[in-house]
């Protein structure tokens, strides 16, 4: 099924109808053959209600499905063109689109409309262990905390003579520390870590990076064990002496994402809690990984990872 959707409009035109949305999701789905949901069992299902439904072929499940059990859509009160709609609008966002910004594009409340937001954030997951290669950047950053507190700020005031209070979290509240790894001219891995002691950092990367990887971090000691954990080709730049570039030894393509990320973030979203911090970096790390993606492409891979479920209540219980 090969359309091409150029705008947001063209999207909706096509799909006009709940039924037409179903037959396209099947599609992307099960490629054509239906898997039961509630046994995967593949044995060719029962087409029933006049193909509303289908009905498991396996005698011990015969359980009633639909193409959106199972999913993120299981059980939503709005038409698949709404998903449809959010899911091409946060895709194609290079620094994302807020909730509040999302309900009055698709006529819906803000807290659907953050909902929506966070189950999309579920299928934008890494899928599966990511080990990079080649040459590899590390580095590590914080979200949050009030402006005074940001690097480079100025004690800049409005125009009440108040100090701004921009942040990406509760006030008063300390940094998260975010943990990056990006492959040059490939895929970022980001990680919300309680600390960027040299035990966190350590434990990241040995989870991601080939030990054959030529790795260049900054001169901070939680990176200082990698060479006797196997990582004879560990190579730091000394930003402290004011030395960024040696070469090719440089932190700059992470460095260039976190910038990315934060004006998403602080531009956007302006207030991010930890509890959810790490659907953000899903995000923010799924369009850089698929940046070399049209947009009509990256709408389709997303559409072929939506088997996740996330219910309102285990949402909002996130420890």
């Amino acid at each position: 099924m090969d359309l091409r959707f150029r705008s947001v409009l063209q999207l909706l035109e096509y799909f006009s109808c709940n039924p037409v949305c179903i037959r396209y999701l099947e599609a992307h789905r099960w490629q054509g053959n239906p898997i039961c949901p509630h046994c995967a069992s593949a044995k060719k299902p029962y087409v029933i209600e006049h193909g509303a439904r289908y009905k498991c072929a396996d005698k011990d499940c015969g359980k009633k499905f639909t193409v959106l059990v199972g999913t993120i859509f299981e059980n939503t009160k709005l038409e698949l063109r709404y998903w449809f709609a959010a899911i091409y609008l946060v895709a194609n966002h290079k620094k994302g689109i807020s909730s509040h910004q999302l309900s009055r594009d698709l006529g819906i409340t803000q807290k659907t409309a953050w909902f929506m937001l966070q189950r999309i954030r579920e299928m934008l997951r890494e899928q599966g262990q990511l080990i990079l290669e080649g040459t590899v950047e590390a580095d590590e950053t914080f979200i949050g905390g009030e402006a005074k507190n940001r690097h480079g700020y100025h004690g800049h005031k409005d125009d009440k003579g108040n100090v701004s209070k921009i942040y990406a979290g509760k006030p008063g509240k300390p940094k998260q520390p975010v943990a990056g790894i990006v492959e040059r001219d490939g895929k970022v891995i980001l990680k919300v870590v309680p600390n960027v002691g040299k035990k966190q950092l350590t434990s990241f990367i040995q989870d991601h990076v080939s030990t054959k990887a030529i790795l260049y971090t900054d001169e901070h000691t939680g990176y200082s064990a990698l060479p006797t954990q196997g990582y004879d080709q560990h190579k730091t730049v000394n930003h402290s002496k004011g030395l960024y570039v040696i070469g090719d030894i440089h932190t700059q393509t992470i460095e260039g994402f976190w910038s990315q990320m934060k004006r998403g973030i602080y531009g956007v979203y302006h207030q991010v809690s930890v509890k959810h911090l790490g659907s953000y970096c899903n995000e923010f790390s799924y369009k850089w990984n698929t940046r070399k993606l049209e947009d009509q492409d990256r709408f389709n891979h997303i559409l072929t990872h939506t088997n996740y479920r996330l219910r309102w209540k285990d949402l909002v219980g996130r420890a």
